[in-house]
Order: C-alpha cells, then structure tokens, then sequence
C-alpha cells in the first residue's frame, strides 16, 4: 500500500475528527486512525498516511503516523 505525506491542517479533540492536507487534496480522518494509538495529534504535524474508503466511497486518511 502506497503511503502518502502531508500536514494536519485541522483537529477537533472533543469529537476526534480532523483533516489532513496532502499530496494537493485534502482527507478527513478520525482519531482511531493514528497508528501510535493517542487519539491526539497536534495541527501543522508532519505525517505519512494511507487512505481508505469510508461510507460512501469517501477517502479518508488512515495508518496516519508522525514523521
């Protein structure tokens, strides 16, 4: 699987959503998705992702871990 890299441009900790801005698209991501298992990351890291396929046929990042 094909890892892409970007910055966290948003994150909301009471609802554990966010949105990664990478490769020129953005991809929304649920707190469940970061591979080191926190919940939390903080906006404008550095990261590396997959994406997968949410409800809808909607990409979204995940396996999202820190560079």
């Amino acid at each position: 699987m094909t890892r892409l890299f970007g910055t966290v441009a948003s994150f909301d900790r009471s609802v554990g959503l966010g949105i990664i801005d990478g490769e020129g698209k953005e991809f929304p991501f649920h707190a469940t998705a970061l591979a080191n298992g926190t919940r939390d990351v903080a906006v404008g890291a550095h990261v590396s992702f997959t994406t997968v396929h949410a409800s809808g046929g909607r990409l979204e990042a995940g396996d999202i871990a820190e560079r």
